[in-house]
């Protein structure tokens, strides 16, 4: 059984005084049985300055805290970052 947990920390966004909310994760934290090629969506509530947008952001780890290497993509005019893996998830791991 493969579980995810995604990690998100401050990130700066371009519109509104408000905090920047996030709409969505896709895999939700604690998504079981996640294939080992899955991306990462997040989905915010307004535009985010994409410079902020790094790994020290938006990460995802194994069980024992080790950072998954992978890229960040914007889209969706700087409102969704998917985060792609380099290498296939190892099953059976926590995330």
């Amino acid at each position: 059984m493969q579980h995810l947990r995604v990690g998100l920390a401050q990130l700066g966004g371009e519109v509104g005084p408000g905090l920047l909310r996030v709409e969505f994760v896709d895999p939700g934290d604690g998504y079981e049985d996640v294939l080992p090629s899955v991306s990462v969506v997040v989905g915010f509530d307004e535009a985010v300055d994409p410079s902020t947008v790094t790994d020290l952001a938006f990460y995802v780890e194994d069980d024992v805290s080790n950072a998954v290497v992978g890229s960040i993509a914007m889209s969706s005019g700087n409102r969704t970052a998917t985060f792609t893996p380099s290498a296939l998830l190892t099953v059976g791991t926590l995330y």
